[in-house]
């Protein structure tokens, strides 16, 4: 009875009434560092198809916060400044959300709102999801926020005099209707990316495939996508072509690519740290502290392990060795010199050694110097002091402000302390109830 009532309890506050759990969920406010980061899910709310600024999107479908930008930085050609995989910013173009000025400094687009600008000025073009563009006096546009009310929030663009109308949604699987977005699904159009008319379905969302009737019909097992019904165009992980329209298992283990043939395994698509042997048509392990081999175990291609670093030998092929100096993860081209350290410790540009960080800081630049502290531990003037309030994981410089709590606890909008989770909560009680 106890183990029931607990696991009807989970269920109904995970799903909620008449809905199911999915994947993917958009994150309205985007902070960084905060929420899912996605702004467009598939219609089947498995995966996110478009993420937010500051995030990138990941092959698995789901969105990685960016690394800091080099705001006030000089421009390299290429230079890698925002996010998965390598996305750039150049000398010759523009940015979302970031520009290059007049010296080739990176700067953030004086225009609110907007998301792309043009080098030099830094004139706004393009305005950032849920936001209405209006024509600027001096060219290019100004960016209006659409409305909060509910049916606003899932606008990809809107009207920028009447923020509450919707010129386009955010959201694969919804079409508007008196300007206002509507879900597929919800007039029995289901599994949908698109039906712009709210009638009949243009595109199926990502494994499914139209039918001659209009409907959406899950692609064969084992298959990531399909052109038609019954015919894959994409197998899964592991898996390669029958010739049938299907999709069978890789001959080769470990093989996550065999697109060609199920006998062969194609040059990059043996699994992490295997390459694929020709001769004995094989998934041979990669040389030790080697990510990626290509048809070679010593011929390492690509990033080393944590604790090796990438070393070119006579022959030009690259080796994984083994760092030489403790608490080192990366020593690219010299052993004896580290570029990365563990947590907790930093690069002395000194020696080339991993040094401590300061008490309680679990990023810093210098023992002096810190940039992130340890969990319930705030920064102020660059070293590391106990939050002031209870179950805090991160707080502001004042101490007595939290910015988000450790787990299982979470912040309240209303008392701005750490309260236990709504389910653990529930659990408890419902345990000292069954325990009676």
């Amino acid at each position: 009875m106890r183990l029931s009532l607990l696991l009807l309890a989970a269920a109904l506050l995970i799903a909620g009434p008449g809905r199911a759990y999915a994947a993917c969920s958009v994150d309205p406010d985007l902070e960084d560092g905060v929420g899912s980061g996605c702004v467009r899910c598939s219609a089947d709310g498995a995966r996110c198809e478009e993420c937010g600024e500051r995030y990138g999107l990941k092959k698995d479908g789901t969105c990685v916060t960016c690394q800091p930008v080099l705001v006030g930085k000089l421009l390299e050609e290429k230079a890698p400044v925002r996010c998965y995989p390598a996305t750039t910013v150049s000398k010759a173009g523009g940015f979302p959300a970031l520009y290059p000025n007049a010296k080739g400094e990176c700067e953030y687009c004086p225009t609110p709102g907007c998301n792309q600008c043009l080098p030099g000025n830094g004139t706004c073009v393009q305005c950032k999801v849920n936001h209405g563009a209006a024509p600027a006096e001096a060219g290019g546009v100004t960016c209006v926020e659409c409305s909060t009310d509910l049916p606003a929030l899932m606008c990809r663009t809107c009207d920028a005099k009447d923020t509450k109308k919707c010129l386009e949604c955010r959201t694969s699987g919804e079409f508007l209707k008196d300007n206002q977005c509507v879900e597929c699904s919800s007039v029995g159009i289901e599994n949908c990316d698109e039906c712009p008319d709210g009638k009949t379905c243009k595109t199926c969302g990502y494994g499914f495939a139209l039918d001659a009737s209009g409907k959406c019909v899950a692609c064969p097992e084992n298959c990531d996508d399909c052109s038609e019904p019954g015919k894959c165009s994409s197998c899964t992980g592991g898996f390669g072509p029958d010739g049938k329209g299907g999709c069978t298992a890789c001959k080769i283990d470990p093989c996550t690519n065999c697109t060609t043939s199920l006998d062969t395994c194609e040059p990059l698509g043996c699994e992490f740290g295997f390459y694929f042997d020709a001769e004995k048509k094989a998934c041979t392990p990669c040389a030790e502290g080697c990510n990626y081999c290509l048809g070679a175990p010593d011929n390492c291609y690509g990033s080393c392990d944590d604790g090796y670093g990438l070393v070119v030998k006579p022959d030009s092929k690259a080796a994984c060795e083994r760092c030489t100096l403790d608490n080192c993860t990366e020593c690219n081209g010299d052993l004896a010199k580290c570029n990365k350290c563990n947590t907790t410790y930093f690069v002395d540009s000194a020696t080339g050694a991993c040094a401590k960080c300061g008490e309680g800081c679990a990023d810093c630049e210098s023992p002096t110097t810190c940039n992130a502290c340890s969990t319930g531990l705030g920064l102020v003037d660059g070293k590391c002091q106990k939050c002031q309030l209870e179950n805090c994981a991160s707080c502001d410089e004042g101490l007595a402000t939290c910015d988000f709590c450790a787990d299982p606890y979470y912040l309240s909008d209303a008392t701005k302390k750490c309260e236990q989770a709504r389910l653990n909560r529930l659990f408890d009680l419902l345990s000292r109830q069954t325990t009676l």
